[in-house]
C-alpha cells in the first residue's frame, strides 16, 4: 500500500494547536480538501486564516479548547505539542484525561489519531492511549546517541480508535 493511500484527500482532517497554520498549508498544497485546524490562542488562529487567505486556501480555523471538546468529528486527528503542553499545565493528569477522552470522541471510527511529542516515549504515549486506542504504525523520527544509548528526539504515532 502507498502511503498516500491511507489518507484520502477529501477525508476530514483537524490539526490541534495548529499555531500558525503552516502544516494544514502544505496539506492544502498536496490537494487535501477538507482541512480545520484549532488553537486555543484566537491570536493563531487569525494569523493561520490570514496566511491561508493569502494564498486562496479554502482551510477553516478556528478557536477551540480540546478540553472542552471539537465541535465536529474528523477522519484525522493530528497533534504535535499540544498533549505536551497539557502534561505541562496545572492539573496535568486530569487534563490528560480529557484531552484523551475528547480525541477519542472526535475521532469518526475507522479514522486515526497522529500524535508527535518530544516529552513522551512511544511505549509512554502506547500506555497513555491504550485504553482507548490501539497503535497502529511508528512514524520514524531522527535519532540521537548518548552515553551509548540511542534515542529519539520526538516519538511519532498513529493509532486507531477501539
Amino acid at each position: 500500500m502507498d502511503k498516500s493511500d491511507l489518507i484520502e484527500k477529501d477525508s476530514k482532517l483537524v490539526d490541534l494547536g495548529c499555531g500558525n497554520g503552516m502544516l494544514l498549508v502544505e496539506l492544502a498544497n498536496e490537494g487535501y480538501k477538507n482541512l480545520t485546524g484549532v488553537d486555543y490562542s484566537k491570536n493563531a488562529v487569525e494569523l493561520s486564516q490570514q496566511i491561508a487567505n493569502k494564498q486562496n486556501l479554502n482551510i477553516k480555523y478556528l478557536t477551540c479548547d480540546i478540553l472542552e471538546g471539537l465541535p465536529e468529528n474528523y477522519y484525522v486527528i493530528h497533534d504535535k505539542g499540544t498533549y505536551d503542553a497539557i502534561s505541562l499545565s496545572e492539573n496535568p493528569k486530569e487534563n490528560r484525561l480529557k484531552y484523551i477522552e475528547n480525541v477519542h470522541r472526535s475521532l469518526m471510527d475507522g479514522g486515526v489519531f497522529i500524535i508527535t511529542s518530544c516529552n513522551w516515549t512511544q511505549s509512554e504515549l502506547d500506555e497513555q492511549f491504550s485504553e482507548k486506542f490501539s497503535r497502529f504504525a511508528i512514524i520514524p523520527t531522527p535519532q540521537f546517541q548518548f552515553g551509548g544509548k540511542v534515542g529519539n528526539v520526538v516519538t511519532s504515532c498513529v493509532f486507531k480508535k477501539k
